[in-house]
């Protein structure tokens, strides 16, 4: 037998629609008439308001009778709770037609039916053998009291096992331990003075005197009888007015927190007037942090002393190895030496595992940690209406539930969140999941990173995200457009943007700045028709003149991006001879200085303060002048090191770098991690140097950020700067080949740092033939 989870009315039966509760309360009376006899139908409709008391448990109890018309007859007692309520108050009736409920295991009608296995339900002694494994000590099959390592030990080999003896507070003697005093000494049985219980007959610490004599506080507090709220018998919580069953007494305590505004399991905190908090929010004390030092809340008081909430999650979060035993477990305390140990080995009985994946982690909801949680809360989103998840996300599920970031997660999958809101629709939806279903949803953030997600998980095929974007976002644009102007730019569009876009995307990476000018472009060809239109003309009759006008009206960006459309036009008769000048910028980027260069340098070889991923990037573009958005596109297997030479792989050439740059670059592969929702390796090996937010996606914007923030401004003058300098002593081929640039673009650098070989060939002639006539 095995535990059994219950799965409401609606999720187990398709036939289960609304209705009123009158309608159902008599739905559920007519099937009580027909099944026991003697009963009026007034009569049934009354006791089944009584047994539901609530709209859930009527449901429930109409469900069940409508799928087994025997429910009451049959004595199974795989059913739910209302319905042992209703043959509680049937047989209370005098209804003996009615069959009590029996134990699954020993066939015997039982009042208390505590553990719902596969089947059915157990009596409490039968869900104790249920419960009870073989003591590894004296074989006895027993409830499991405590383990020895992952063997289970009964209670009395528990207590008589010397090991588990501590000293007495009251005579020093070594014994079992009885009790606890209030400063947490133990109180041996040698000097346990407390007297028998009158209703447990158990010896207990605290004892109050109750109208049945001596009680211990437990059984003050929970004695048998009926729960006034569900009619259980069984152990009730007396201290309250009704008495209720622990069930009840949790529900009844549920409340919305006067701090978190969660409704949660609340208490009124009389420090605070009388305010209900949750354990959460509930007050604690203020102190100095032992592992931080700072004066905050704190959270738990482990062996290394007091620790605050903010270093309590971080623990659980990032567990290590143990000095001493060597296990992976958040380390709470501290051996002779000053090395971090576990719980165990620290001699407490805290257990920081998950209950399912049984790994160490940050547990938020009863013992399940965040990551297990993570997969649970996305099965949960993907679940279509009959429960069953679509097979095409497994890859996806595993992914997340390997995520090396799991609160992140959780937060992106949180209840409300556009995350949450778009896998739902997912999975409801009838298509397959693909690109094409993908692009009819509303193009942000959410989708992209949802979409590159399942690209890198391989549920979906790969593609060039940035220039397959390029469309749906084009027919949002011109949504709104005039039919003329739609026609035009989707025209130009596919034809000249899109299909030069592609024979770029199979020389090099279409990166997100190649879309930024495409899109550039796109949005200059609607802006230009825009203004001919609003002035009353066509593209037809347009001339330089006014061309121009609408040059010097709007920015020289606009007219610049606007270009390329007006001569595509112009070459298939669309327009006259018109023309837009290429915009030259006035002012150029004056590099820095050789002093400011080298100053720069030396931090980023020498400064172990800066980050990793800063060091080398600035590096690179010091030296080398390799631009940031190239340096984001270096993969992991560019890099290679033979004859302890390290080289990167730039275009068809093979670039040797310098020892202290490659000392950097190794130890930058070695530290770097995603910081992506999913691993990076998920599912194949290390891509991208330089990870980025997007799985599978390189860090472009971060690293610009992070070179600013840590003093390295200024990133394309510092690049002229390193370039006019290996132009300086380079030839133009030489310099293209090695850093993989056009030849153009070389001999400009080498004009720019004044390296004409031919000016000086010449000048060194003309040298020559003055020195020969003079002689």
């Amino acid at each position: 037998m095995t535990r059994t989870a219950s799965r409401g009315p609606a999720a187990r039966s398709g036939r289960h629609r609304w209705m009123p509760a009158e309608q159902r309360l008599d739905d559920i009376a007519r099937r009580i008439v027909a099944t026991v006899e003697g009963i009026g139908f007034d009569s049934a409709r009354a006791l089944a308001a009584d047994a539901a008391n609530g709209s859930a448990p009527l449901a429930w109890l109409q469900w069940h009778l409508q799928e087994r018309p025997d429910a009451l007859t049959s004595g199974a007692s795989d059913v739910p709770l209302v319905v042992l309520r209703l043959i509680k108050v049937l047989r209370a009736a005098g209804h003996e037609s009615v069959t009590p409920i029996r134990c699954l295991a020993c066939r015997q009608p039982k009042a208390k039916l505590e553990l719902h296995v596969e089947g059915g339900r157990l009596c409490v002694r039968c869900a104790a053998h249920f419960k009870a494994e073989a003591c590894s000590r004296c074989a006895a099959v027993a409830p499991v009291y405590g383990r020895d390592g992952p063997a289970a030990v009964c209670g009395p080999c528990w207590h008589h096992d010397p090991s588990h003896w501590e000293p007495c507070g009251h005579c020093g003697q070594l014994a079992q331990v009885r009790a606890r005093n209030s400063d947490g000494s133990a109180v041996g049985r040698c000097c346990f003075p407390s007297p028998l219980c009158a209703y447990c007959s158990k010896r207990r610490a605290t004892t109050v005197t109750g109208g049945d004599g001596s009680l211990c506080e437990r059984c003050r507090q929970r004695r048998e009888g009926t729960c006034d709220s569900c009619d259980t018998v069984g152990p009730v919580v007396t201290t309250s007015r009704p008495a209720l069953c622990p069930s009840c007494y949790r529900a009844r305590r549920q409340g919305c927190c006067a701090s978190c505004r969660r409704r949660r399991p609340v208490s009124n905190c009389h420090a605070l007037g009388g305010k209900a908090l949750c354990r959460q929010c509930w007050p604690r004390p203020h102190g100095d942090c032992a592992r931080c030092g700072n004066h905050r809340q704190l959270q738990v008081n482990w062996p290394i002393g007091p620790v605050c909430g903010a270093c309590y999650a971080d623990v659980r979060r990032h567990p290590e190895p143990c000095a001493a035993c060597d296990q992976r477990l958040p380390l709470i305390g501290v051996d002779i030496d000053g090395n971090g140990i576990c719980s165990g080995c620290c001699g407490v009985a805290f257990d920081y595992t998950c209950r399912r994946c049984q790994l160490p982690g940050y547990m938020i909801v009863e013992g399940i940690c965040e990551r297990c949680n993570v997969t649970d809360l996305a099965r949960r989103h993907l679940a279509r209406a009959d429960g069953t998840i679509p097979a095409i996300f497994d890859p996806f599920l595993d992914a997340l539930a390997a995520t090396p970031s799991p609160a992140s997660t959780l937060k992106w999958l949180g209840a409300g969140r556009p995350a949450a809101t778009l896998l739902r629709q997912l999975a409801a939806s009838p298509d397959q999941v693909s690109h094409d279903l993908l692009d009819t949803l509303p193009q942000d953030l959410t989708l992209h990173r949802l979409r590159r997600s399942l690209m890198h998980v391989g549920v979906l095929e790969q593609r060039v995200d940035y220039l397959d974007r390029i469309s749906p976002w084009l027919e949002s644009v011109l949504a709104d457009q005039s039919p003329v102007t739609a026609h035009l730019v989707r025209t130009y569009a596919h034809w000249s943007v899109l299909r030069r876009a592609r024979h770029r995307s199979r020389r090099r990476p279409f990166t997100a700045g190649s879309a930024s000018w495409a899109h550039a472009k796109l949005r200059g060809a609607v802006a230009l028709l825009n203004w001919i239109d609003a002035q009353g003309s066509t593209l037809q009759r347009l001339d330089q003149g006014a061309l121009d006008r609408w040059i010097t009206a709007g920015t020289p960006s606009a007219a610049n991006a606007a270009r390329e459309f007006v001569q595509w036009a112009r070459q298939r008769n669309l327009t006259g001879e018109v023309a837009i000048p290429i915009h030259h910028p006035q002012a150029s980027l004056v590099p820095i200085s050789e002093d400011e260069r080298w100053h720069h340098l030396k931090r980023c070889l020498k400064d172990t303060t800066l980050p990793i991923q800063v060091r080398l990037a600035g590096s690179l573009i010091l030296v080398y002048g390799i631009p940031v958005s190239r340096i984001t596109t270096l993969r992991a297997d560019q890099i290679r090191t033979l004859d302890r030479r390290t080289t990167i792989q730039l275009g068809a050439h093979r670039l040797v770098v310098a020892p202290a740059i490659a000392g950097l670059l190794h130890h930058h592969q070695e530290e770097s991690a995603a910081v992506c929702l999913l691993d990076r390796s998920t599912p194949k090996g290390p891509e991208w140097l330089f990870p980025g937010g997007f799985p599978g996606r390189p860090a472009v914007a971060a690293l610009y950020r992070q070179l600013r923030q840590h003093g390295i401004p200024h990133i394309r003058r510092a690049r002229s700067a390193a370039l006019i300098t290996l132009a300086a002593d380079l030839p133009a081929p030489v310099l293209a080949d090695l850093l993989d640039i056009h030849i153009t673009t070389a001999v400009q650098w080498s004009r720019h740092a004044q390296n004409d070989w031919a000016a000086d060939l010449a000048a060194r002639s003309a040298a020559a033939a003055g020195d020969t006539g003079d002689a």
